[in-house]
């Protein structure tokens, strides 16, 4: 996704009359697990199997590479409004591990609902949630530079509280800390985030037992 922001820490070493910086990687805490993942089998075969009794509706998200999302319109032949559908561009070198791995993650936190190939393309059907990607909505593109470093700052924030609270209730930790994987709402006619909601679980860890404090994932979270 664009927008991604990369931070490290730097360690700052001394020697003689010179000044280096380095940057030294963050050690990983305990709690977090090897990445949610699934070897595709035959028997995998099933759940890509064509969906019958699918409609999609307009494009929601195209900003993604590998996917896009789209509202369902119609799902098992139900008129649906709380679905969405993250369908995998068929141009690109995505194959069905990887699909399967966001699969078991969603599975995880509860958001799965159906997997099949829809019009030549694999489609994950999930959980619609709430919101927008913060660049793209009008209180951020309204605001000046000061106050688009407040409204990221917030979010990431929010962002890192979310994830930190479904890795401990779900047991799952979401790795791909970048402002395109979270979704924000603000309080109505103002610019004040409301709340964030996480998506693209394509890359997520399992959370190790004991499970840590919420403070310490979101802290880790915010270190990222």
């Amino acid at each position: 996704m664009k927008f991604t922001m990369w931070k490290a820490k730097l360690s700052i070493l001394v020697l003689g009359s010179s000044t280096s910086i380095l940057a030294l990687p963050q050690p990983q805490p305990p709690w977090l697990g090897k990445y949610i993942a699934h070897s595709f089998t035959l028997e995998d075969r099933n759940i890509f199997a064509p969906f019958s009794k699918l409609e999609l509706g307009d494009l929601i998200s195209n900003e993604g590479y590998t996917a896009e999302v789209k509202w369902v319109h119609k799902f098992r032949g139900i008129q649906r409004n709380d679905l969405v559908a993250k369908v995998f561009r068929p141009h690109t070198t995505v194959t069905a591990d990887y699909v399967c791995d966001e699969i078991e993650a969603l599975k995880q936190i509860g958001e799965f609902h159906a997997a099949g190939i829809y019009d030549g393309s694999m489609v994950i059907i999930m959980d619609k949630k709430p919101g927008g990607i913060l660049q793209n909505t009008k209180q951020y593109e309204q605001a000046a530079p000061s106050d688009q470093s407040r409204l990221r700052s917030e979010a990431e924030k929010k962002y890192c509280e979310k994830v930190a609270k479904i890795a401990i209730d779900k047991k799952a930790y979401h790795v791909d800390n970048n402002s395109g994987n979270y979704l924000v709402q603000f309080d109505e006619m103002t610019d004040t985030i409301r709340s964030v909601e996480v998506v693209d679980w394509g890359l997520a860890r399992i959370v190790n037992e004991p499970v840590p404090k919420e403070e310490e994932v979101y802290q880790y979270c915010m270190d990222q």
